[in-house]
């Protein structure tokens, strides 16, 4: 699997909605990191065991190799601490983490969504 596992979703609600939307489908609680009022990105973060999650409000991404970036508004990278860990381990707990974010967004919010892998392949989407 290559790096790094992205989500793109749409809520159609502003970012203070989206976030506590999520935190709640997730549980768990985004920081925010980043508010550059020079540019329309903010940035959210959580950090669980080996692994960073970073929400983004706006990705800047054009849609390319059939891939419809355009469709979504948020964005969430998974960042995994690889630092003495064998690398089929850290590549497991980016996917799984990954897909286990997806599942709950859409058991919880039924949000539209896809999980993209090295910005150039879907892995999945819904609906």
């Amino acid at each position: 699997m290559s790096t790094p596992i992205s989500i793109f979703f749409n809520s159609n609600k502003d970012i203070v909605k989206t976030i506590s939307e999520v935190e709640s489908a997730l549980n768990l609680k985004l920081n925010l990191v980043s508010d550059n009022d020079e540019s329309e990105e903010v940035k959210y973060q959580y950090h669980g065991l080996g692994f960073v999650m970073t929400l983004f409000n706006f990705h800047g991404l054009e849609d390319d190799q059939g891939l419809p970036f355009s469709n979504y508004q948020y964005e969430i990278d998974f960042d995994i601490v690889r630092d003495g860990v064998q690398a089929e381990v850290w590549e497991n707990l980016q996917y799984y983490t990954a897909m286990y974010s997806y599942n709950r967004i859409i058991a919880q919010l039924k949000y539209p969504i896809m999980v993209v892998d090295n910005l150039q392949k879907m892995i999945a989407n819904y609906p």
